[in-house]
């Protein structure tokens, strides 16, 4: 077969485009540098356990799911609540959202764990966005995110102990320099959708988009040494000739595909502990607000789906604060820091440690529709690192460049 297009990069962009190009009869090649496709959306089997790479959620909420016609149903999918428990000097106050958590979030309104005029604030500016179409929350003014929510009048004491932990989660940075847009969009598709897992981890939503996709037109464990007009050289020496080259996977080692506001990557660190009684958090996801803190974050994802455990087992995912790097004997302060919070009140067991060097394109600007980068005649590169960090972006990346057809 001679493919009319050679797309690099296996990850969900690259993915969503072989999808789209396979529904239309178009010749293809996907060439994959790692062992199997997906990116950085990957998971393992763990003696049991499925461990995401990394802490990841899918949200329900985000447009492609339906413009690309991606049965979310097929997965299976269970969600997190709607909401956080928040630990701080020895005391968990629990937000949550009133007309999806109910009692739990009537309590937490009488406890008067959150203030009344911040409550009104959150319930204000989701209104707010539901009228907002998300080309008009990018073409926003870039302001920081921090700086966002401090001119829409949230108290100090929110922004530390809610916003910063729970966003630094999704943003992997902790300052919330963030552009605005991004926590807007964010925001939005939380109100509207919920944090969702598919059963036996998030490689499953890999596998549906690639079941549509002809095995023999995907080439992994190959890498790219040179791409030209034209055609693509492998670091063998081979040469793969195509009308249409589409590079997706973001790689700064092609000259030309990061855009002007990419400035690197974020990275994370998740370590993952078993235990045999369920902690208190639930299908909560925990936010550590403690001002010199190791953990930023914890959830139990067997809460969600039983299948990340075995029988009679739990699941918990801690995920260190950004920029944090694991390192031998790490778990150790961390569970002594779970308990000094009071977060964990029954022994764990360390199962394993995932650091992800390469886990988001950090932006200094945002846009709605990926730019899409033109590197020589013919040649196209695209993804989440030119629009926002997303998974909704990379698919979204996937659909343009097909369009270009």
């Amino acid at each position: 077969m001679k493919p009319e297009v050679i797309i690099v990069g296996g990850g969900i962009s690259g993915l969503s485009a072989a999808r789209l190009l396979s529904r239309r009869g178009v010749p293809f090649l996907l060439l994959e540098s790692e062992l199997q496709p997906g990116g950085r959306i990957q998971s393992e089997n763990y003696d049991g356990y499925i461990l995401d790479k990394g802490f990841q959620i899918l949200n329900t909420a985000y447009p492609e799911w339906e413009n690309q016609q991606i049965n979310l149903n097929a997965l299976s999918l269970k969600s997190f609540a709607s909401g956080a428990r928040i630990f701080q000097h020895g005391k968990v106050h629990t937000l949550a959202d009133p007309f999806r958590e109910g009692l739990v979030a009537i309590e937490a309104f009488f406890s008067k764990s959150v203030s009344i005029k911040d409550m009104f604030l959150v319930l204000k500016l989701q209104r707010q966005l539901e009228k907002l179409g998300h080309q008009q929350i990018f073409s926003s003014t870039e302001i920081t995110t921090l700086q966002y929510l401090q001119d829409y009048g949230f108290s100090k004491t929110f922004i530390e102990t809610f916003f910063k932990p729970f966003y630094a989660g999704i943003f992997l940075e902790p300052e919330l320099n963030t552009p605005a847009a991004m926590f807007a969009f964010v925001f939005k598709a939380f109100a509207e959708g919920t944090a969702a897992l598919p059963e036996k981890g998030m490689q499953q939503l890999i596998k549906l988009i690639s079941s549509e996709i002809n095995p023999d037109c995907i080439l992994t464990s190959t890498r790219v040494k040179q791409v030209q007009s034209g055609s693509v050289t492998l670091e063998d020496g081979s040469v793969i000739s195509a009308q249409h080259i589409w590079i997706t996977s973001g790689l700064s080692k092609f000259q030309g595909v990061q855009r002007n506001a990419w400035k690197g990557n974020h990275s994370t660190s998740v370590l993952y502990f078993s235990s045999d009684i369920a902690p208190k958090w639930g299908k909560f996801i925990g936010l550590n607000a403690s001002e010199n803190r190791l953990v930023n974050h914890f959830c139990m994802p067997s809460a969600v789906q039983p299948s990340y455990s075995p029988e009679g087992k739990h699941l918990l995912s801690v995920t260190l604060k950004p920029g944090t790097s694991y390192r031998e004997g790490m778990e150790t302060e961390v569970q002594e820091e779970l308990r000094q919070i009071k977060a964990l009140e029954h022994p764990i067991t360390f199962l394993k440690a995932i650091s992800v060097t390469n886990a988001l394109p950090n932006l200094s600007s945002m846009r709605f529709e990926p730019e899409l980068i033109q590197l020589h005649e013919g040649v196209l590169a695209t993804g989440d690192f030119a629009a926002y960090p997303s998974a909704n972006a990379a698919l979204h990346a996937g659909r343009l460049l097909v369009e270009t057809l």
